[in-house]
Order: structure tokens, then C-alpha cells, then sequence
């Protein structure tokens, strides 16, 4: 377990999830935790495809937020445009800007 926390650059704790999570360990008679390397070489993979993924969702997310903003105020500039409470608004504002 020690080489993985060098490896990875990470806790006990992390490990240790990770063994939760399905990473193959093996404890052995002695204490000590074992890993075939091919096994290893594995789950780092689908930890990276777990990292890539969250990117991608993170981005995904923020694209959309932006989106909305957009709608949110160009929903709100029509409105300020079209209706006579919404030129009152306008109106407002200016005065209140300068």
C-alpha cells in the first residue's frame, strides 16, 4: 500500500477507498497488500477515464449555466423592450445610471 501512496502521491485514505471501489489488492499472509502491475496499470486507466469524465461533465455544466444566463437576459432585455412596465423599468434604470 505504501508504493501505491508514492505512486499515486496520495493518502491511506485514498487507497483505501480505492480498494473499496474495486482496485484488485490482495492482502497477504504477512500484512502487506499486493497488486499484479497489469491489474494496476488498469485502474489507473480508469481512474484517468473517471478524471476525463468529470472534466467533461464540469464543462458540460458550465456551458449550460452560461446558456441560461444568456436566455435569462435576453428574455429580460425583450421584456424591456416590448411591454410598457418594461420601457417604465428601462426607463428607471437609465435615470439611475446617469
Amino acid at each position: 500500500m505504501q508504493d501505491l501512496m508514492i505512486r499515486w502521491n496520495c493518502s491511506r485514505g485514498f487507497v483505501g477507498k480505492q480498494i473499496s471501489r474495486g482496485l484488485p489488492m490482495k492482502k497477504l499472509s504477512n500484512g502487506r497488500w499486493s497488486i499484479k502491475e497489469n491489474d494496476l496499470i488498469n485502474w489507473e486507466r480508469f481512474l484517468e477515464d473517471e478524471r476525463k469524465k468529470a472534466r467533461r461533465n464540469s464543462t458540460i455544466a458550465t456551458i449550460v449555466g452560461v446558456l441560461i444566463t444568456i436566455i435569462v437576459i435576453a428574455l429580460f432585455a425583450k421584456v424591456c423592450l416590448v411591454t410598457p412596465m418594461g420601457q417604465s423599468v428601462l426607463n428607471s434604470l437609465k435615470a439611475m445610471l446617469g
